[in-house]
């Protein structure tokens, strides 16, 4: 029954948008891709600590945009354990996390993703120099 409702909606659905388009009225929007769960999952990790106005992950690369002027050596570091801690053992499906301004301009790449777990299990004053020995600057 449920599917049968759910047919009928389809079918009354597509039936309006063929006939908005007949009439030369453009078709109701499309509802906007979701984001894959591990860019939606970094999101809300960060969140609490930052303002994220974009996350996104292509081609292999975790992209995120925060809402900063700049992002200094120590955000960045909060920003891979806070990134790394979130991901788990996904970080190996990773090949770099780029962390970058509000204006896309600044910031940095950790071009080692699969090294998130080794991080974390170091002291935490170590952890920087650890970062850092696999960053590069955008």
């Amino acid at each position: 029954m449920d599917r049968l409702v759910a047919a009928a909606v389809c079918a009354t659905l597509f039936a309006v948008t063929l006939s908005l388009q007949a009439q030369g009225q453009p078709a109701p929007p499309r509802p906007a891709p979701s984001q894959p769960p591990l860019a939606d999952k970094v999101k809300t990790a960060l969140s609490p600590s930052f303002r994220v106005n974009m996350t996104r992950v292509e081609d292999q690369s975790l992209q995120v945009a925060v809402d900063e002027r700049r992002i200094d050596e120590d955000t960045f570091v909060k920003l891979v354990i806070a990134t790394c801690a979130s991901v788990g053992a996904e970080a190996r499906q990773l090949k770099e996390m780029v962390f970058a301004n509000r204006f896309a301009m600044q910031g940095y790449s950790f071009k080692a993703p699969a090294k998130c777990a080794d991080i974390l299990k170091i002291p935490a004053d170590q952890q920087k120099t650890a970062v850092f020995a696999d960053t590069e600057p955008l």
